[in-house]
């Protein structure tokens, strides 16, 4: 019992230690920040050139709380404010209030909102098409590159078919199929 009161002090020791500090500002109550503060940069297109590559960037699970979150801890700064376009996608899912990544993730990469669980299949659990289809129908270089596990939900949904996002096997084995170049 002693260990078990030891190791819990130590971890309210060390989230006490980590934790933001409340800061007066003027007539503001409270202000949370971080110490290390960062400079957003201005992000400007070149100019006279057309797109060549796009870059989907995907925060999984991110909502716009994590996005405010992170704008407050900086102090009201803020690398999203400096991009030219900043979009809002509503990928709730077919058949339940709350979705999840096989849903959300079929919902980006197809376009078209889908059932529970499910990953770039629709309702009768037949394939959609990709982004990553149509691109490679335009002869575009595809990849996906992730930090995560390459069969979860969200970055399956861009090069695998399947009615369950629990499927790990069977969503690997699409991989070998789909017409992506880079899988990392």
């Amino acid at each position: 019992m002693q260990y078990l009161l030891s190791v819990c002090f130590a971890l309210l020791l060390l989230f006490t230690q980590c934790a933001p500090v409340p800061e007066k500002k003027g007539n503001l109550s409270q202000t949370y920040s971080t110490s290390n503060t960062y400079d957003p940069v201005l992000i400007t297109p070149p100019t006279g050139k057309s797109v060549k590559n796009v870059v989907l960037m995907i925060g999984d699970g991110m909502s716009l709380m994590h996005a405010y979150t992170a704008w407050v801890a900086n102090k009201g700064r803020s690398n999203l404010e400096k991009c030219q376009a900043v979009g809002l996608s509503k990928t709730y899912c077919l058949d339940r209030l709350i979705t999840d990544s096989g849903a959300g993730g079929t919902a980006m990469a197809t376009g078209q909102k889908a059932k529970y669980h499910t990953v770039s299949v629709d309702t009768l659990g037949n394939p959609l098409p990709t982004i990553m289809d149509y691109a490679a129908q335009r002869g575009l270089s595809t990849g996906v590159v992730v930090t995560c596990r390459l069969y979860d939900a969200t970055p399956a949904a861009f090069c695998a078919h399947n009615i369950d996002r629990d499927n790990s096997e069977m969503i690997s084995s699409d991989f070998v199929t789909s017409g992506v170049d880079f899988i990392f």
